[in-house]
Order: C-alpha cells, then sequence, then structure tokens
C-alpha cells in the first residue's frame, strides 16, 4: 500500500528524499567539476611556465603615488597595496607602468615625494643672480 501524496499532492514522501538525495547529488557533482577546471587551468600554467619563460608566474605588489588608486589591463584591476601573481610578459608591463607613474608624479615636482623636504628661501635680485640666499626661520 502507497503512501498518501504530500502537501504538493504529488509525490509521496519517498519520492521527495529520492529527489533531495538527487539534488545533493548534482550541486556535489558541479562544486566537484568546478574544482577541477579551476585545477586544470592552474596545472596548464605550470606546464607553459616549464616550457616558456614568459609565462612563468611572478608576484608583484602594486606601489604607486598619490595621485593614482589604480591600473586596469586588459579590464582588470590592479589596485595599490595589492599583491597579485601574473605571468612574467604582465609583470614587465605592471612594473613599467608603476615607474612611469612615478616618473610623472617627479615631472609635476613631486608632490607626494616633497612632504618631508624643507622649503628654500628663493629670493631672485640683481645682487643675488643665483636665487638662493640664507634660510630664514
Amino acid at each position: 500500500m502507497a503512501k498518501p501524496p504530500t502537501a504538493n499532492g504529488t509525490h509521496t514522501e519517498e519520492e521527495l528524499v529520492a529527489l533531495r538525495g538527487k539534488a545533493k547529488a548534482k550541486v556535489l557533482a558541479e562544486k566537484k567539476k568546478a574544482a577541477e577546471t579551476e585545477l586544470l587551468k592552474k596545472f596548464e600554467q605550470e606546464a607553459r611556465a616549464e616550457d616558456d619563460p614568459e609565462e612563468e608566474m611572478v608576484s608583484i605588489m602594486i606601489d604607486l603615488p598619490g595621485h593614482s588608486d589604480r591600473i586596469t589591463v586588459d579590464g582588470k584591476i590592479f589596485f595599490h597595496g595589492s599583491t597579485y601573481t601574473v605571468p612574467r610578459r604582465k609583470f614587465d608591463s605592471l612594473r613599467d607602468i608603476v615607474s612611469l607613474a612615478w616618473d610623472h608624479e617627479d615631472s609635476v615636482q613631486g608632490a607626494n615625494t616633497n612632504d618631508y623636504r624643507r622649503p628654500r628661501n628663493i629670493n631672485l635680485s640683481p645682487s643675488n643672480p643665483d636665487g638662493l640666499s640664507q634660510m630664514r626661520f
């Protein structure tokens, strides 16, 4: 004798238990597949790095001057103060971008590098052609 249908009226209690088991098995299989895909991607990068030095994975800490808080390369954002592991060729590009950002900072009177320098008392006059005078406090 079969048990009466449950509240939804379509399945018995045993059928619902079986469906829950199928759902759990499906979710577990999806998680396993996602983990497998991620591992495969990692192992492919390692294999490429062994074959080609340009594919070697390298860590870089993004250190930018005050006028910038991030770098965007190929649609990916690299934030100031964060460390990333990237292929060697991307490392080289990021290092160049950081260097150019600091060069720009220096070209605009080093707004963030002059914080601890003492100001000079510059006085241009015919009697003082080099413009430097004694420091006055």
